[in-house]
Formats: C-alpha cells, structure tokens, sequence
C-alpha cells in the first residue's frame, strides 16, 4: 500500500505539471499579442487597399484627431481602394503598445503613400479597445514627418 500510495502520488504530480504547463498554452494570446496582430492585419488591410478589410479593423464609433467619423473614413478607403496609382506601406517595426484600463495605445507606426501627386510619410498613432472579442481602432492621428 505505502508503494502504491507514492506512485500514485508521483503520477498526480506529474499530471498537475503537465496540466499546468499546457493549461498555460491554452489561455491564448495576451492583449498585447492581440493588439499586434490587429495593427499587422490594419498593415496589411491598408497594403492591399482592400476597403472592406481595412473597414473591419475600425470600431463604427471611430474618432480621427480632427473630429472625422467612421462615415468619413469609409469614403476614403474606398477612394484609395479604387485609386490603382496610390501605392500604401505601413511600417510597424518601431510599434510600442501600451495598455492600460481596457485601452490600447499604439505608438511608433509610420506608413508611406504615394500617388500621382506624389509622396508622404506620417507617423501614426491609435487607440484601441475590444469590442465584441476583438481589438478594433476607435481613434487615430497623423502627422506628416516627410
């Protein structure tokens, strides 16, 4: 009995390591890992200039810095996404994201767009909240650094 006692004891220690170790692999991805990867499907939504992707990574309660809404941001990316000469890149290697009280802050995105009229770069900056499960931008600003 005193043998069978320690092995059984060995077993459930055994057990409980495996489970927390793997119970630690099925809480998923932290915010901040949620957060980057809806900055990197934005990125990538903005790249292809595909309006109904880019739209999808928008709250509807969306806010740009100088008051625009959600209504106004849908008109442009459906301009761009029709325009074939605007060619869009977004750099995301200087990303900082804080997160603090529910709200993301995402710092150190630039992005590049050029057209017929010529080129620019911005930085960019957004916030962000979940809504439904998912990280969505509920406002952003630019500003020209080129």
């Amino acid at each position: 009995m005193g043998r069978t006692s320690g092995i059984v004891a060995v077993s459930l220690c055994i057990c409980l390591c495996l489970l927390a170790c793997v119970g630690g692999k099925l809480r998923g991805p932290s915010d901040e890992e949620q957060v980057s990867a809806a900055v990197s499907e934005l990125k990538a939504a903005w790249e292809a200039k595909d309006a109904e992707r880019i739209l999808a990574c928008y709250s509807r309660d969306y806010t740009y810095s100088d008051g625009s809404d959600f209504e106004r941001l849908e008109q442009w990316a459906r301009a761009v996404a029709e325009t074939p000469d605007v060619q869009i890149e977004v750099f995301v290697d200087e990303m900082e994201i804080s997160i603090e009280r529910g709200e993301a802050r995402v710092r150190g995105v630039k992005s590049r767009v050029s057209g017929p009229e010529g080129e620019g770069e911005f930085g960019l900056e957004y916030r962000l909240r979940k809504e439904n499960g998912k990280w969505v931008i509920t406002w952003s600003n630019a500003w020209s650094i080129r």
